[in-house]
């Protein structure tokens, strides 16, 4: 919620207003920032959140996070797999450098309300994720279940490195 959030080098400089997420990148002596940054849109509120729920550092250095975005100018990325905000609330990807620039982002998500939990990389570093969806239309790729069950139900989904194909969601 704060609004002077201590920003270094930020892909994101300001808040998009309302709650955003953040991503902070220290040095591995915990001696000082190499970078910081929001990441949000808009959006923002009690029972709509944007909130960075998970991280992952890859190899090269590069931190993929993870969460939920109630903000449809969330900063996604062109040839991302989900350019267009879904619905009520989205999960979403983003992968930033080692340096915090943005790399990768994308929405996933159908029309109700979707939340990204938690994330882990695969041996090559492609995200899974895992979450919760109450949409009908959740984007499903070779599915163990292909349909909402209820309610709302658990999913779970791996992206390729480059956030621009879901290869498996159920």
């Amino acid at each position: 919620w704060s609004t002077n959030f201590p920003v270094v080098q930020p892909f994101q400089p300001a808040s998009g207003g309302g709650q955003d997420g953040f991503v902070a990148k220290f040095a591995s002596n915990g001696s000082s920032l190499i970078y910081s940054t929001y990441i949000g849109g808009s959006g923002g509120s009690v029972g709509a959140p944007e909130a960075v729920n998970g991280l992952f550092v890859d190899p090269l250095g590069n931190a993929t996070v993870a969460g939920v975005t109630s903000s449809a100018n969330f900063p996604v990325t062109a040839g991302a797999y989900q350019t267009v905000f879904g619905g009520e609330t989205d999960g979403f990807i983003t992968r930033f450098s080692g340096q915090g620039a943005l790399l990768e982002s994308t929405f996933l998500g159908g029309a109700l309300s979707d939340s990204i939990s938690a994330i882990a990389p695969d041996f090559a570093a492609n995200p899974y994720v895992t979450g919760f969806t109450s949409s009908r239309d959740f984007p499903v790729q070779n599915p163990l279940q292909n349909a909402n069950a209820g309610t709302m139900n658990a999913f779970v989904a791996k992206l390729n490195t480059t956030l621009s194909n879901v290869i498996f969601g159920t």
